[in-house]
Formats: C-alpha cells, structure tokens, sequence
C-alpha cells in the first residue's frame, strides 16, 4: 500500500499509462478515483494539476483537452499501431512456446491502455497454435548475442525428432562447436548463422533446436577467414532458406505471368526479368538448394533453363514423384476429378495455345493430349463425332464420363450454345453414360460474353435447355464464380489469364450437367 502523497507524481502517470487514451480522456477527478481504488492515496484536485504540470515538464507526452480533460499520448516511443504489430508478430513466430508468447505480449501490451488492451484479446487464442516446446528458447538466443558481443565460440547439442516424433538430441547427444555470427529471423524461424569447426564454409542451425548452449574460451573465427567480402544483407537475399549452398545464377521461362508476383516478392532486386520473343524469362541469382525448393513449389507455372545441374536435379525429383503417384493411382483404380482436370487444362494449360486456337477440334485435340497425361492407363480415351471425348474405365463399365467442347467464333450466337445443350441434353439419359458425369466447355471471344451479363445470359439459356423454373436457380454457397442448379447442374466461369496485353482473350465456361 502506497500511503506516501510524494509518490503523487509518480501514481499519476501509471494511472494515465492504465486507463488514457486519446478516445478515453481522464478529468482530475477521473484520476483522484483511480488512484484512491488502485493505490489507497487520497489526492486534492491542485494537486492533480499542479503534478500533471511537472509531468509535463519533465517531458512526458500529456495532451490535454480543455474542459473534457486529458491522456497520455506518446508511450516510450510506441503508438497503438506499433504495438499491435510487435504483439501480431509475437503470435505468428512458431520459436516461442505457448506460454512464452503469452507472457512476451502481456509485456509489450502494458504500453496499452486497459481499453486499448481490450481489443487485442483475441491474439492471446493464438496459443493453440504449433509451437516450439523449446522453453529454453530466450536463454539461448541470451547466450548466443553473449558469445557474439564477446567474440567467443560455442557450444550446444541440436535436436530433432525420431520415427515416432518425440525429441531427441542428434548424434547421439553430440556437442557441436561453432564460431556465432548472426541471428536471422526468416519467415518466422531464428537461425544461427555460424561457422562450424568440421566445415569449410558457413553453416546454419535453427535456434529453437539448439539445446545446453555454453559459450566456451576459444576466440571465434572471423567470419572474414570464412568467406572473405561477406555481406550479410547480400547473403540473406541470395539464401532465400537459409540454406549454405553454393550462390548460382538461375534462369528460368515464365509459363504463366501469375508467378512474376510470386517471383518478385521471394527474390526482389535478385530477379530481373526479360521478355524475348514474345516469352518472359527471369534470371534469379539464389543459393542453389533453396532454388530447388522454391522451383517444386512453382514448377507448375515456371521451367529451369541453368543451371544444368539443378536442371537435372528437378528432373529426376519430377521422374521419381511421377512414378510413384502413377503407381499408385493405377494400383488403387483411383477415380479421376475431372472436373479438376478440366479447370486445371484450361486455366494452366490452354493458354499455350490460345493464338492457334480456330476451332473446337483443336481444343478437343489438345484436351485429349492432356488427358493422357494425366489420366492412368485404366481409362480408356475416345474422340467422338461433334468434338465429344469419352473417357471409360476399363474395369468398371458403370464409371464413364463424357465432355463435349463448343468453341464460339464472332459468327456464333447464343443459338449455336443453346442448340449445343438441347442436343447434349439428349445424351444424359443414354445407358452408357449410367454413373458417369457429362461436362460441357464453352469458349469464346466474343466481347459480349467478357460483360457483366454473361453470367446471366449462360444461366438463362441453360435453364431454358432444362426447364427450370427461375425460382430454382441457386447461387452455389461457396464460390461466386459458381451457379447451382437443382443441386444437381453446376456452372462455373472464370477468364483465362494471358501473358501479354495485347493478346487475344478466352473466356471460358465449364458445364457439369450429370452427376
């Protein structure tokens, strides 16, 4: 209990620290009830002012405003924003144990008022997240920045984890000796950036593995003895993972301009991309391990061109994943999700060959060339009159699927795309389509299908084909790109994507009409 009035000065502030804020101004007789309740000190309204005065004085941030009262504005150099950010922060690093991150938050959140605080609850949920179990995890951060400023080595034992995922020290408990550099934090993990007595270039060590670090005598090896110029903003930008392998310069051919986003915001100023002929390359100078990481994840949209060992590198990685998802899909008899596939081939596929594109045989032709691709031997692909492509199981006679593709050229109509469902409509009912499912693909490039009222106009004319009321026309609950029939027809919509502006544009739609 505080009974001492010469404390006043000093009760004030925490008080303007605890409940002000520039939406919550504290009057004098606010501040003389805070701090009867919270520190049993009875205080006269002159004195609130006259102690708010030296505050003042003695440079702390009290704004005031006349007749309503006044608040703390700065709070030791951070602003609310600031600190929501460090406490966001705190939540998303997966180094700190639940109850270590609790405990930091509530530290930086004393910087808040009690009403400000408030509204940050939510963050302290974040605990059920995966986490480290690392209790340890300050201490050696403490004993490394130590051993860092002392210019000494160190020692520590590593984790990691057995079959059955329980923890374990590595080599058996191995005590690893290392000469500390850095601390790097890179996307939410702490690494070590060091140079280990059994290596001849720098290593790294995830520092929620490090266990029992000690500092030891021996002076530490200058990390210039290493690798001679080091920068270590260089080294972080070329080391995307934190990984220590040889810098390469990698170039790579851009299939789809959607990854330029993806490539720029990993490698930024270590990219540069170029358009030849009418293709976008990007040269990328990056640790060659990591870039092998970062290319299985993009493979999809990108192609290594150098270096040739990574080129063969991904290749067999590519090969060997092949083989295995191959096999297995032809040993379970796993049934395809065409509808995927179809999604898949026109907005990451189709595009290659948009330019050459006149008729809907070729978009047949195509297609049918990526099925094979894709599909496992089990299934059986024919291409039928009116550019439709059968695809059959040939185990199971009931699992069959059909897809008819109808291309609108600037001659076609809604006729052409309402004669082409009248007609597939027939189709539905065949015996031979019994438990299968029937897509139809529609594509154009016809401005007036580029419109707002192209939803409507293919809802409409699918309908019409249907008779279904308008009543019974559903949007579909997940996607806005998607209409529901009946809960049982569903269309979706979506425009291809092209590498150039000046481009012709597809714009596509896929029909599931059985299911």
């Amino acid at each position: 209990m505080l009974g001492n009035k010469k404390a006043a000065p000093i009760v004030i502030l925490k008080v303007l620290q605890e409940y002000s804020d520039e939406n919550n101004v504290l009057t004098q007789q606010d501040i003389i009830q805070h701090i009867q309740k919270d520190y049993h000190i009875s205080l006269q309204r002159k004195s609130i002012g006259d102690n708010i005065t030296l505050l003042e004085e003695l440079g702390y941030d009290i704004v005031r405003r006349p007749k309503n009262g006044c608040y703390l504005g700065t709070r030791y150099n951070f602003d609310e924003a600031e600190i929501k950010y460090l406490i966001d922060a705190i939540f998303s690093t997966k180094n700190l144990s639940s109850n270590q991150a609790q405990k930091l938050s509530e530290k930086i959140s004393f910087f808040l008022s009690k009403n400000q605080r408030k509204k940050y609850n939510y963050l302290y949920k974040s605990s059920d997240l995966n986490r480290s179990n690392n209790a340890t995890f300050f201490y050696t951060i403490d004993k490394i920045s130590q051993a860092i400023e002392s210019n000494q080595d160190i020692s520590f034992q590593y984790a990691g984890y057995d079959s059955s995922g329980k923890e374990i020290l590595r080599a058996g408990g191995y005590q690893y000796h290392v000469s500390p550099y850095y601390l790097v934090n890179n996307f939410g993990r702490y690494y070590l950036l060091c140079h280990y007595i059994n290596s001849q270039t720098l290593s790294t060590f995830r520092v929620d593995f490090i266990r029992n670090a000690a500092i030891l005598d021996s002076e530490r090896v200058p990390i210039t003895t290493i690798q001679p110029n080091f920068n270590i903003s260089e080294y972080i930008n070329d080391h995307i993972y934190i990984f220590s392998d040889t810098v390469s310069n990698c170039k790579i051919k851009i299939n789809h301009e959607s990854v330029i986003t993806a490539i720029k915001d990993w490698f930024g100023k270590n990219a540069k991309i170029t358009y030849t002929n009418d293709q976008i390359y990007a040269d990328i100078r990056c640790d060659e391990s990591a870039f092998y990481f970062w290319a299985l994840q993009y493979g999809e949209n990108i192609q290594v061109l150098e270096p040739s060992s990574l080129v063969i590198k991904l290749s067999r990685t590519y090969k060997h994943m092949y083989e295995r998802y191959k096999d297995y899909l032809i040993l379970n008899d796993v049934k395809p999700d065409l509808y995927q596939d179809l999604m898949t081939f026109l907005h990451h596929q189709l595009y290659k060959y948009e330019d050459e594109i006149k008729t809907a045989k070729e978009i047949s032709s195509y297609l049918v060339s990526f099925l094979e691709e894709s599909l496992t031997s089990n299934y059986l692909i024919t291409v039928e009159p009116n550019n439709r492509i059968l695809i059959e199981n040939k185990k199971d006679n009931s699992d069959r699927y059909l897809v008819s593709v109808l291309y609108l050229n600037d001659k076609e109509t809604e006729t052409a795309m309402f004669n082409a469902l009248v007609d597939l409509r027939e189709l539905e009912d065949e015996k031979r389509l019994v438990g299968g499912d029937i897509f139809q693909l529609v594509l154009t490039r016809q401005e007036s299908y580029y419109s707002g009222n192209a939803r409507t106009q293919i809802k409409e004319i699918f309908r019409k084909t249907r008779h279904i009321p308008n009543k019974e026309t559903i949007m579909h609950p997940s996607k806005e790109d998607s209409v529901t029939f009946n809960n049982s027809y569903n269309i979706t919509w979506r425009a291809i994507t092209n590498l150039s502006n000046n481009r012709p544009k597809l714009k596509y739609y896929v029909l599931k009409v059985k299911s």
